[in-house]
């Protein structure tokens, strides 16, 4: 493919990322600004000058994220044999099975939770598994107890020749200790390129560095770092030029997702924030409708502004609305074009279950798939002795929604099946069932609706007491720059939380952002009549 076409529709950034010399290369992409496409384009550039697919890397920090590059990659240039495009677990496992081959498993949660039990007596094992998951990730060191529990629970683990989710990676750097894995790597990998690299932790970067790389081409955006709670650390990207004196810095800067109202007022936000790389991200688009900053009388309020907005927009799905002959006021939406983000998940499922009362179907990412994974791998278990072609086959008429996540994998056997699946977590959730997406301000990283209402941003919530104030305000920015078209800002005067109802404050990070991108709405109280009508 001749360079001209790699180029083609790019703008002046994305031109200098993709053509970027064979140095270390920081590209800070804010929002919306075409780093999958600068990607893409970044690996045809080095094909085309040369390398070949087995020696590049593409690491990115979901199934999902990898799913979409691979096909991107396959439209744009052919599909690309050798090339591996995937987590950090699965780039782990990769090695590992290189000189393992398959003679280990993978420990599910379930089955983490059962050894745990067993050498500890604990009970609180989910506890003491995110604890040893932390000590393994931050490369922290235990206190005696712990010690003590997690060298019962490895041993137990080196018995049963089981890894967990953090021992892929442990044990990858540790074969790359030897030196003729090491050398052997070193030969074959060329290129690394690590997308969201403000989301590594220490282990990660520890794999990184097993490497010794001097190509890696590092895409990120500090301003998006809001996984400190997994060892993120923004500082590995804020430290990236210091680490590589020589690399050099391009910034992608031009939003082609979001209208120019929520660019502008997303900006006015993270602009507060101390710890970041100072950018201008504007929009190639209008100004579009102003935000929605609204303040409601309380938590039912809330819900029934919400919903009456999505009805106006599709034309009444309520037999409230429908006996009112409710119209859509606009052409061309559906369900799917509408997300609903909450701080946290028990917010997510009390929302679900007030929005089914109104008659709109609602969906909250992640659980189908968690719930059909379970039947995915009960499925396997009872047809294990089928020939595993036979097998393949029934799975994939069986459970479609395998077959977007076998183009980035293709199992060998059911045991490497299973494998596989226990390393997808929820937020690879692909079934593309309709209805108004519901999920966590986290879970909605890399995603995109035309449509979003941000809820409950009050204090205490948004930003959550104890928490570190500049990650809170990422995490309201990440939520923020998903909406394309419009965005409602919610906070309730009063709210039951933890069966109390109370008072509630509006989210200090509301007074932050530029008023003159915002449209106030006040929903009053309800009258006294409404209230006590209520009672009967």
């Amino acid at each position: 493919m001749n360079i001209e076409r790699i180029l083609e529709g790019l703008n002046e950034s994305q031109r200098l990322a993709v053509r970027a010399p064979d140095c270390p290369v920081l590209v800070v992409a804010g929002p919306g600004t075409g780093k999958t496409l600068t990607i893409v384009r970044r690996i045809a550039y080095l094909l085309a000058k040369g390398a070949r697919p087995e020696e590049i890397v593409a690491i990115t920090f979901t199934n999902r994220a990898a799913s979409e590059l691979k096909e991107r990659i396959r439209i744009f240039h052919g599909d690309l044999k050798g090339l591996f495009a995937g987590t950090f677990h699965l780039f782990g496992l990769r090695i590992i099975k290189d000189t393992w081959g398959d003679e280990f498993s993978i420990l599910s949660r379930e089955e983490q939770l059962e050894v745990i039990k067993g050498v500890s007596g604990s009970g609180r094992p989910s506890s003491i598994i995110e604890r040893i998951s932390r000590i393994k990730n931050l490369l922290d060191e235990p206190d005696d107890r712990i010690k003590k529990i997690m060298e019962d629970y490895q041993e137990a683990l080196q018995k049963k020749r089981a890894l967990d989710f953090d021992d892929i990676i442990i044990r990858a750097i540790d074969l790359l200790k030897d030196p003729s894995n090491q050398n052997r790597y070193r030969k074959t990998i060329k290129y690394i390129i690590v997308d969201e690299y403000q989301d590594i932790n220490p282990l990660q970067y520890r794999l990184l560095k097993a490497f010794s790389i001097e190509r890696i081409f590092a895409v990120g955006d500090p301003d998006q770092s809001i996984y400190s709670f997994r060892g993120a650390n923004v500082k590995n990207f804020l430290d990236f030029e210091k680490e590589y004196p020589q690399a050099i810095r391009i910034v992608l800067d031009k939003n082609y997702r979001s209208q120019a109202f929520i660019v502008k007022a997303s900006e006015s936000l993270i602009e507060k924030n101390k710890e970041r790389i100072p950018k201008k991200i504007v929009s190639i688009k209008k100004e579009g409708p102003p935000l929605r900053l609204v303040s409601v009388p309380d938590d039912r309020a809330e819900i029934e502004f919400i919903a009456h907005e999505i009805e106006k927009r599709l034309g009444g799905m309520s037999h409230y609305s429908l006996m009112r002959g409710l119209q859509a006021e606009r052409g061309g939406y559906s369900l799917s074009d509408f997300a609903v983000l909450l701080r946290t998940n028990n917010q997510v499922f009390a929302l679900e279950t007030e929005l089914k009362k109104t008659g709109i179907p609602c969906y909250v990412m992640g659980r189908v798939f968690s719930e059909t994974l379970k039947e995915i791998l009960s499925y396997i278990q009872e047809n294990k002795d089928k020939p595993w072609e036979l097998l393949l086959q029934e799975l994939r008429e069986r459970y479609r929604a395998l077959n977007s996540l076998f183009d980035n994998y293709m199992p060998s056997s059911s045991d490497d099946l299973i494998t596989w699946l226990k390393l997808t977590g929820p937020e690879e959730d692909r079934l593309e069932a309709e209805g108004v997406r519901l999920l966590t301000m986290h879970m909605s990283k890399g995603l995109e609706f035309r449509v979003v209402f941000i809820a409950g941003l009050e204090q205490g919530i948004i930003p959550l007491e104890a928490e570190d104030i500049e990650e809170e305000r990422r995490l309201l920015y990440v939520a923020m720059t998903r909406a394309k078209e419009e965005l409602f800002l919610i906070h309730a005067r009063k709210r039951s939380l933890y069966g109390k109802t109370g008072a509630q404050k509006a989210s200090l990070f509301l007074s932050e952002i530029n008023n003159q991108c915002i449209e106030d709405i006040f929903i009053p109280d309800r009258p006294l009549k409404e209230k006590q009508m209520g009672l009967f």
